[in-house]
């Protein structure tokens, strides 16, 4: 158990891997390191995101980690039925 400075980390995402992956679609709670999502997201406009996950401590000097994120979309049926009289 890290009480010390070490012991405090700092989250961040650093930079999307690829094209389509939108950096303000996506947060990082900068204390819990929860990713959250800022809107819904849409399978046919992108079914795959990518982003880097930094985590950085506290100490003297800090020591820094990364991890790529990648979210993968099912698709779902998204449309409203509908129904026809025979």
């Amino acid at each position: 158990d890290d009480l010390a400075l070490n012991g405090k980390v700092s989250y961040s995402i650093k930079k999307p891997n690829d094209q389509k992956t939108k950096i303000n679609s996506f947060s990082v709670h900068p204390t819990s390191g929860i990713i959250m999502v800022h809107h819904p997201l849409d399978f046919e406009e992108s079914s795959i995101f990518s982003f880097i996950v930094a985590a950085v401590d506290h100490g003297h000097p800090p020591l820094t980690g990364t991890t790529t994120v990648q979210i993968e979309l099912e698709d779902v049926n998204d449309n409203n039925p509908v129904i026809k009289e025979p």
